[in-house]
C-alpha cells in the first residue's frame, strides 16, 4: 500500500480533478491528521507523573501509530486515483469492487465451514499467524473455541469482512429485478460464515442491518422479500445439518437464551458494559474511569495498554476526548451526508447512511477504520461511494449552467426576432 503513495502524490502534483478536493472527504481528512498528529504529540510528551507507567514498547508505539497513519495513506492514495470519473464509471467500480468482496467472502465462509470437519491450517496458514504478541501477552489464533474465522486472525475481524459482505450485496440487489440463485447462495454462505464465527459484531450489528436495509422501501422490485427469508432459513438449516459436530454451538445458545444469569437483552448490555468498565450496580471502573480521571481531554498517548476492545475507548484512551470527539464527528458525517441523498431518494445516499450506522454500532467491540485488512475494505467502498457522489454532484452542477444558458440564448433569440 505505501509503494502507492508516492505515485499518488505525483498524481496530486500534476493536477487534475482529484478526489481530495471534494469537501467531505477533505473535511474526514483533517480529521483524522488532526487524530494523529495530537495523539503524537500526547505520547511525545510521556506519560503524566500522577499516572500509572506503562509498559508499551517503542515498537508497539509505532504499530498503533501506523494503524492511524494507514487512515491517512488509503485517503490520500484513493482520493488521488479516484480522478475524473464520471458517476456512471464510479458506479461501475463499486459494483466491481462489491462483487469481489462477496465472492471472496464467500471463499471464506467454505474454509470456515471446512473448518468444522477438516484442518485446513494449510490454507489458513498463509494468512493466520499461529501466535500474535499484543501487549506483551501471547494470544493463541486457534479454532478451539468454535469460532472459526477462515483467514481472518480474529472472529471481530471477520465479523467485520462479513457484515460489509452483505451490506453491499444488499445494495446491489436493491437495484435488480430479480436476483439470481447464484447472488442468493452466496448471500446464504456470508450469513453461515458470519454465524459461525460468533461474531458479536456480526450477530448483533451486520446482520441486523442487512435485514433493515433490504426492508427499507426504494427497491428496485419489492416482490422479492422472501427469497431473503428463503436464504436466512436456508443459511439456519445449513448450520443445524452440522450442529452437533461444531463445538462453538455453545457460543450461539448462550447468546440467544435466557438461561443462567442474563436474557438475551440484558447480556446484550452486559457485553456494552464490561467493554467499559461499567457494573452491574452502574459503578465505573476499568480502563476508562481511569483515563478519566487522570487524563480526560489529552488521553494516554499510543498504545497505552496492549488491548482496546473497542473503538471509542482506544480514541479515549489514546487521545481523550479530543480524539473521541473526533472519531464521532467523523461517522456523523457520514451519516448526515448519507442521509441528506437519502431525503433526495438517491440509493446512494442509503448505502452511505447504512455504512454509518453500522460503524457506530460495530465501534464497540473494535475499530472498522483502523483494524488490519478490514480498514483497507472499508475505505475502498466509502471512497467509491464518495466518487460517485461528487461525480453525480458535478454532472447535476453542469447541467444547471447549460440549462439557464440554453433559455438565455433562447430569449435572446426571440427578442432579435
Amino acid at each position: 500500500m505505501y509503494a502507492l503513495l508516492p505515485v499518488a502524490i505525483g498524481l496530486l502534483c500534476i493536477g487534475g480533478r482529484s478526489l481530495l478536493f471534494y469537501a467531505p472527504v477533505l473535511f474526514l481528512l483533517f480529521i483524522f491528521v488532526f487524530i494523529i498528529l495530537w495523539t503524537t504529540v500526547v505520547t511525545s510528551g510521556g506519560v503524566l507523573s500522577h499516572v500509572t507507567p506503562t509498559t508499551r514498547t517503542l515498537s508497539e508505539e509505532i504499530s498503533s501509530f501506523e494503524s492511524y497513519f494507514q487512515t491517512i495513506v488509503m485517503i490520500l492514495i484513493l482520493g488521488a486515483l479516484l480522478k475524473g470519473y464520471s458517476s456512471q464509471n464510479a458506479q461501475s467500480l463499486l459494483d466491481k469492487a462489491a462483487k469481489i468482496l462477496i465472492i471472496f467472502m464467500s471463499i471464506n465462509a467454505l474454509i470456515a465451514l471446512a473448518s468444522v470437519f477438516f484442518n485446513t491450517a494449510p490454507i489458513t496458514g498463509y494468512f493466520v499467524r499461529e501466535e500474535i504478541v499484543t501487549g506483551g501477552i501471547p494470544l493463541q489464533v486457534d479454532s478451539g473455541t468454535g469460532r472459526f474465522s477462515g483467514i481472518f486472525e480474529f472472529p471481530a475481524t471477520a465479523g467485520h469482512a462479513y457484515s460489509l459482505a452483505l451490506i453491499m450485496w444488499t445494495f446491489l440487489v436493491r437495484k435488480e429485478k430479480q436476483i439470481s440463485f447464484v447472488s442468493l447462495l452466496m448471500a446464504g454462505l456470508i450469513i453461515v460464515g458470519g454465524i459461525v464465527s460468533v461474531s458479536k459484531t456480526f450477530l448483533f450489528g451486520g446482520f441486523p442491518i442487512f435485514f433493515i436495509y433490504w426492508l427499507i422501501p426504494g427497491r428496485v422490485s419489492p416482490r422479492i422479500s422472501l427469497k431473503i427469508l428463503a436464504i436466512i432459513v436456508a443459511a439456519i438449516g445449513t448450520i443445524a445439518i452440522f450442529i452437533e459436530s461444531w463445538i462453538g454451538t455453545r457460543l450461539i445458545i448462550d447468546l440467544f437464551s435466557s438461561g443462567g444469569k442474563y436474557t438475551p437483552v440484558t447480556l446484550f448490555f452486559h457485553f456494552i458494559s464490561i467493554r467499559y468498565g461499567i457494573g452491574d450496580d452502574l459503578s465505573v471502573g476499568g480502563i476508562f474511569a481511569y483515563v478519566w480521571e487522570m487524563a480526560p481531554i489529552q488521553g494516554l498517548g499510543f498504545s497505552y495498554l496492549g488491548i482496546a476492545d473497542s473503538a471509542y475507548l482506544q480514541f479515549f484512551m489514546q487521545g481523550g476526548l479530543v480524539s473521541v470527539l473526533l472519531y464521532f464527528g467523523f461517522i456523523a458525517t457520514i451519516i448526515y451526508l448519507g442521509a441528506s441523498e437519502w431525503y433526495r431518494g438517491k440509493e446512494m445516499g442509503r448505502l452511505l447512511t447504512i455504512l454509518g450506522i453500522f460503524v457506530f454500532l460495530a465501534g464497540v467491540g473494535s475499530p472498522v477504520i483502523t483494524t488490519a485488512r478490514i480498514s483497507v475494505i472499508f475505505w475502498v467502498i466509502l471512497m467509491l461511494v464518495f466518487a460517485v457522489r461528487a461525480a453525480q454532484r458535478a454532472e447535476r452542477t453542469g447541467q444547471d449552467k447549460i440549462i439557464p444558458n440554453a433559455k438565455s440564448k433562447e430569449s435572446t433569440a426571440i427578442l432579435e426576432g
